[in-house]
């Protein structure tokens, strides 16, 4: 990927990611947690069925507690429930949130 995070803040609880071309995109941080890409939240979320899966609960109080890059290639964010084991690469992250 040639785009790359230039800024990254956090106004809770709203994740805002600045690109390098340009754009900026809001991610909220409980969609970001029920969109984890780990292998326990991907197998949680196929024996959820239909019922669906949201391991952040009531949205309003989901946070980042940390956000650290992994290579160049991606973040692993450490969320206020404590789980941090999944790895967001940067595609993913664009193709997340909302554009501005």
């Amino acid at each position: 990927m040639n785009v790359q995070p230039t800024n990254l803040s956090l106004d809770h609880p709203v994740l805002t990611i600045e690109w390098s071309d340009g754009e900026t995109r809001h991610y909220d941080v409980a969609e970001l947690r029920n969109a984890c890409p780990c292998a326990t939240c991907n197998t949680e979320r196929e024996r959820a069925g239909p019922q669906g899966f949201d391991p952040a609960g009531a949205a309003g109080e989901m946070g980042i507690k940390q956000m650290l890059p992994a290579g160049n290639y991606a973040y692993t964010i450490r969320f206020t429930d404590g789980h941090d084991t999944g790895i967001f690469t940067l595609d993913l992250l664009r193709r997340m949130g909302r554009a501005k």
